[in-house]
């Protein structure tokens, strides 16, 4: 029985793979399709019987995959205006979301540069930003395989943004996260990503591309937003280390409650502080140019009648961005101040859009410490904002007292340059460029391996997590309530990968082994091979009401193009109740016109070493043929995933109709946190072995 297993694995295997040959590859080729796309393999449970190969994607695009970058204009897979190349005159770059939900485009330098003691400049406009779910410059050091990198999210940093509005952009190379220890001595290229939230798509545009020099000091000031009476707090501490800051206040609120009175501004003015202009009310959008004028106008006035040091400075509320609002503030002061958490260039400053680096409740020591050791290294010009300083309050922009003294003694004891706004403005030097990209000219075809090495390595799916989940378990005989912990993996370098998720369950109060975690290795650009442990409950009726579980593993690999592609594994499961199981998977399935959506054709084939075993479905050999139909979409903060399939099943000759789904929807919080419910079913056997279940999951990932 065993030899007939294998030869008839292997004369499946042989049919597959001929179809992936003759019918796949001529179909992407023609279709002037690129080849690579990485596709996972699968771990095939009894629970959760369909690949991951689809939905486990990285990318919400056509097929699924995370980031990918292609350099549109020489890739007939996109429109040839999905990203365009500008005329050398304009020195910009235009680039465009399509209907993979993505886009970008790669830049290799003249000659490898220099980023030590460097920031960069460039203005962007994006066409609508509520759309952005990405938006990323990354810089490659030692060659341009991008296994090493510098990656500035943008999308963290720039707040409160308009539409169709350019903004400047200025970075030290410290605020970018570093990947795999890069060197910033030695940087090759640059890549420009964008991905959309898969509802409409996004223009963006980059132009003005510059290296700068920091400069050879460096200097941290400390603003205090809103002059609120706990100023004060932050004035005594400041005044112990021979400190002084810069306020930013909104006239209307001086002598109300809670806000320092104009007798104790007066104090601050007179002590060597900065007193600029502010709106506590954040709302200047709402109104009209003729308001918002003349708000701006009483402010400025209210501070150059007496003649505060700072009178030429507005903080912008909630580090708005608004070329309607950015005129009038100029007209009134000479400086603006943002909270796009960033640094500045040690050098050089944009008078509209001076960076600061706000501190709240969610900030710990540790940051504000790299903030100036890199401000320190790297001469740059660190600007620290905060609002309020309470023991008591539990705001998010409030923090303790003691945290703050704490930030001021290091601060103190690293000898850095401590100034007001006003006094590091007029003392930095004037733009030193020490190399300025003259445009984007038009750059050969990023072959597709490098395209897929580098969307692999995203620093971001480098990352580990944990997983809780409430299941639901009911068939003919009766319903069974659950709980899953599981730690949660999804690392990938660019030659190893670990996804997926294992750990413990409890049903009817016994423990298992749930879940699956998958090790891969990535052959080339269109096959990997990979192994696997897996584990879960027995869903028939005597296996839940008994608690028979199972455990095993798998080994297999896949071949794959952007077309599609064909998975194959073989896998040894073993019951609790001795018995074993001895099988394997094949599975072909091709994309559709529909992003996000794949049809499938998937055949599995087992044996069993105790035939007819009564606790759950176990006839001496068992093939379940089906064909199918998969989903992976991504609006907005929602996911929605599942499948549908259907088909034949022969139990030991016994020819009977077997079918399974499953729908998800999931919703992303923020960056760490997911959660979500699903329904499937699986009716695979016959009347002892159908069953549904109902899961409510929560996963964190850190």
């Amino acid at each position: 029985m065993r030899n007939f297993l294998l030869f008839k694995l292997l004369k499946q295997s042989l049919i597959y793979i001929l179809f992936a040959q003759i019918v796949i590859t001529p179909l992407a080729i023609a279709q002037g399709l690129p080849l690579g796309a990485r596709i996972y393999q699968s771990v095939d449970t009894e629970r959760n019987s369909v690949s991951k190969i689809m939905a486990e994607y990285w990318r919400d695009g056509k097929n699924g995959q995370d980031g990918i970058i292609f350099d549109s204009p020489f890739q007939p897979y996109y429109e040839a205006n999905d990203i365009e190349v500008m005329t050398q005159e304009r020195k910009s770059l235009r680039v465009s979301t399509s209907s993979e939900n993505m886009a970008g485009t790669f830049y290799n330098f003249p000659k490898p540069i220099s980023m030590r003691n460097k920031s960069l400049r460039f203005r962007v406009k994006v066409s609508n930003w509520s759309q952005i779910k990405e938006l990323s410059l990354i810089l490659s050091s030692g060659d341009d395989s991008f296994t090493r990198s510098f990656t500035l999210d943008l999308t963290e940093k720039l707040h409160g943004q308009t539409n169709n509005n350019w903004v400047e952009v200025t970075a030290p190379i410290s605020n970018f996260f570093s990947y795999n220890s890069p060197n910033m001595l030695d940087i090759y290229s640059a890549l420009w990503r964008v991905r959309d939230k898969g509802v409409s798509r996004v223009e963006t545009e980059i132009a003005g591309f510059q290296i700068i020099d920091n400069g050879s000091i460096a200097r941290i000031s400390i603003t205090i937003d809103d002059g609120d009476l706990d100023s004060l707090i932050a004035k005594r501490i400041m005044d112990q280390y021979g400190m002084k800051g810069s306020l930013f206040i909104d006239p209307s609120a001086i002598g109300q409650k809670g806000f320092l009175s104009q007798k104790q501004l007066d104090l601050f003015a007179r002590d060597g502080w900065n007193i600029g202009g502010h709106d506590i009310n954040y709302n200047l959008r709402a109104m009209s140019t003729q308001e918002v004028d003349s708000f701006l106008g009483s402010t400025a006035s209210y501070l150059k009648d007496r003649q505060y040091a700072g009178r030429e400075y507005f903080a912008y509320p909630g580090g708005l961005d608004d070329p309607r609002i950015n005129a009038l503030v100029l007209k009134h002061f000479k400086y603006g101040l943002n909270v796009d958490s960033t640094s500045n260039a040690g050098s050089t400053i944009s008078d509209y859009r001076i960076n600061r680096m706000s501190i709240d409740r969610w900030t710990t020591l540790a940051q504000v410490k790299k903030w100036i050791d890199d401000a320190k290294s790297n001469h740059e010009y660190l600007v620290l904002n905060f609002h309020t300083f309470s023991a008591a309050r539990s705001t998010d922009e409030n923090i303790s007292p003691e945290l703050f003294l704490e930030i001021i003694q290091y601060i103190d004891a690293s000898q850095v340059l401590v100034q007001t706004v006003s006094e590091a403005v007029e003392s930095i030097n004037t733009t030193q460029l020490s190399e300025e990209i003259k445009g984007f000219p038009r750059i050969s075809l990023l072959p597709i391996a490098q395209v897929d090495r580098i969307t692999l390595i995203d620093p971001r799916r480098q990352d580990f997590g944990v997983g809780l989940a409430q299941t639901v378990y009911s068939n003919p005989g009766a319903t069974y309530l659950g709980q899953e912990l599981q730690f949660l993996a999804n690392y990938n370098d660019g030659n190893y990968a670990l996804k997926g998720g294992l750990g413990i369950g409890v049903l009817s109060g016994k423990n298992y082994l749930v879940g699956d975690m998958t090790a891969m290795k990535f052959v080339n650009a269109n096959s990997l091979i990979a192994f696997g442990v897996y584990g879960d409950v027995v869903n028939s009726v005597l296996g839940l009401q008994q608690g028979v579980t199972q455990q095993g593993w798998n080994i297999g690999g896949d071949l794959y193009n952007d077309y599609g592609g064909l998975s194959l594994s073989g896998t040894q499961s073993y019951f609790t109740q001795g018995n074993t199981q001895t099988g394997g998977t094949a599975k072909i399935y091709a994309m559709t016109a529909y992003e996000g959506v794949h049809i499938y054709i998937k055949d599995r084939y087992y044996i069993n070493s105790q035939a007819d075993t009564p606790l759950f479905y176990s006839p001496q050999y068992y093939q379940r043929l089906t064909t199918g139909l998969g989903w992976r979409k991504v609006l907005g903060e929602n996911i929605y995933s599942g499948w549908v399939d259907a088909g034949q099943a022969n139990a030991a000759g016994t020819k009977i109709f077997a079918g399974s789904g499953r729908f998800a929807l999931d919703h992303v919080q923020n960056k760490a946190i997911t959660y979500g419910v699903a329904l499937g079913t699986d009716i695979s056997a016959a009347s002892n072995y159908q069953y549904y279940y109902l899961d409510a999951h929560f996963k964190y990932t850190f």
